[in-house]
């Protein structure tokens, strides 16, 4: 059962003071003693008191019960930017005022951030779209506060809200027929924060694996969607190893770029590839071969089920998913010769 949040009354309770006191302390207004607004701000802080932004501005705002919150996983990710800015035109056409929000908190953690989900619940929004991989969390149960909840990415398991999603282990699966096709036999993957989509896209590099005879050439690195991750793994994988893989598959881009850069310092020749196809993987200094999962299309898909579920609350929710798409380039043929990658 949920913990009852502490209100107004409860903080006026416990510093002994009247409900008009504290309401004049959390506005802020003139007047009220600095010993007085120091028992209040004290007892507030000890229940856990937060002001309630929506009660402060509602009347205010002739926009109220017309906001939307993005809640962005990563914004380090570049495809995060670039879904925000098909979605938010979409839905701002329609009437409604966007508000971001981000969950990674800025001091290097990987753990998530949930409050953001207490602002948005205080700020009264319509609608919720989560942008990128959620794991799930108990954090996410508290969002029925909103009328429309849609995941642009991996949501929550359960049919808890709609969901629009690309094909993380076709994806894998295409990188994988390419490298067998060009000859390569010891291929590698490096995988991604434990989740959803780090998981799917391993899964399907394993099954590509295995479809093509390679099970003994199986093996996924744990890494992180960062170049200085990716380059850490291949730098382990690849130092002093007298077997080196000839092709390794990344769970993104960043990662990509970071294994690319340890390839270089080291010498070799190794085939690499990525997935998501941001705008750096086109850059002739870096020609990555790479999956794209159609930001567009998802971030268009996402944009109208929220409208929908918005215009029909009580519809069954739905998973979209998108296929995905290879895009070849220079980095792929690495590793390879004319008669095909480096013996085995």
């Amino acid at each position: 059962m949920a913990t009852k949040r502490p209100t107004i009354v409860d903080v006026a309770k416990k510093a002994g003071v009247s409900k008009s006191l504290v309401s004049l302390v959390m506005r802020e207004a003139p007047g009220v003693s600095d010993e007085r607004r120091a028992m209040v701000l004290r007892a507030a802080d000890e229940l856990g008191y937060r002001v309630n932004f929506a009660a402060r501005s509602l009347t205010a705002n002739p926009r109220s019960g017309k906001l939307v919150g993005f809640v962005i996983r990563d914004l380090e990710q570049p495809w995060a930017s670039d879904v925000v800015d098909i979605i938010k035109p979409i839905i701002e056409d329609a009437g409604y005022t966007v508000l971001l929000t981000l969950f990674s908190p800025t001091n290097g953690s990987r753990r998530l951030d949930f409050s953001a989900l207490d602002v948005l619940r205080d700020l009264r929004v319509t609608g919720l779209v989560f942008i990128g991989s959620m794991h799930d969390h108990p954090a996410l149960n508290r969002v029925d506060f909103a009328r429309a909840v849609v995941y642009s990415g991996w949501g929550p398991d359960g049919p808890t809200a709609d969901a629009v999603r690309g094909n993380d282990q076709l994806g894998l699966q295409l990188v994988v027929d390419h490298l067998v096709g060009l000859g390569h036999r010891r291929i590698v993957h490096v995988s991604g924060i434990p989740g959803a989509v780090a998981t799917d896209r391993a899964d399907g590099y394993r099954r590509a694996m295995q479809r093509h005879g390679l099970r003994e050439h199986l093996s996924v690195i744990q890494a992180d969607y960062t170049i200085s991750a990716g380059y850490a793994a291949a730098m382990h994988l690849l130092r002093d190893n007298p077997e080196p893989p000839t092709a390794i598959t990344c769970a993104d881009d960043m990662s990509a770029m970071g294994v690319m850069s340890a390839v270089a310092h080291l010498g070799l020749d190794v085939a690499v590839t990525g997935y998501d196809n941001i705008a750096m993987s086109a850059l002739s200094q870096i020609d990555l071969t790479t999956v794209d999962q159609n930001n567009a299309e998802m971030a268009e898909r996402s944009a109208r089920a929220l409208l929908a579920r918005l215009e029909q609350p009580g519809a069954p929710f739905m998973t979209d998913v998108v296929r995905p798409r290879l895009v070849v380039r220079g980095s792929s043929f690495r590793g390879v010769t004319a008669s095909g990658p480096s013996p085995a």
